[in-house]
C-alpha cells in the first residue's frame, strides 16, 4: 500500500480576510486585531478585508458598536505594512473618541448643576 505525502514544501498560505496570508502574516494580523479590539468600545464588531486588484494592495478595517463606528482604509506594500497603517489610524480615532467621551462625562460630573429657580 502506498502512502501519500501530504506535507507541503514552503510556507503554507491560506486565504484570510480576502487574500492569501502566510502563517506569520495571519498571526501578526490577528494579534494586531486583538490589540485594536482591546482599545475598542465593548461589544464592538471588527471587520477586516484586504483587496489585491493586481496593481495595488489595500485594506479596510471597520469597528462598529451601538453608539459609534470607526473606519480606516489604507494601501501598502503588503498585509503587515497595511495592518500597521490601519492600526495607527484607528488607534488615533479611538483615542480621540475616548478623550471626548470621558472628558465630557468627567466635566458633567464635576460641574455643579444649578437651576435658576434656586436663585429666586
Amino acid at each position: 500500500m502506498r502512502r501519500l505525502n501530504l506535507k507541503r514544501k514552503g510556507k503554507l498560505k491560506t486565504e484570510f480576510y480576502g487574500i492569501e496570508l502566510s502563517k506569520d502574516q495571519k498571526n501578526f494580523v490577528e494579534q494586531t486585531l486583538e490589540r485594536i479590539r482591546d482599545l475598542s468600545p465593548s461589544s464592538s464588531k471588527l471587520t477586516l478585508n484586504f483587496d489585491d486588484n493586481g496593481s495595488e494592495l489595500s485594506g479596510f478595517l471597520a469597528i462598529k458598536c451601538f453608539e459609534i463606528s470607526f473606519f480606516s482604509s489604507k494601501s501598502g506594500s503588503g498585509p503587515i505594512d497595511i495592518m500597521m497603517k490601519l492600526k495607527d489610524d484607528l488607534e488615533t480615532q479611538l483615542l480621540d473618541w475616548k478623550r471626548t467621551r470621558f472628558s465630557s462625562s468627567l466635566y458633567n460630573q464635576l460641574t455643579p448643576k444649578t437651576s435658576f429657580e434656586d436663585c429666586a
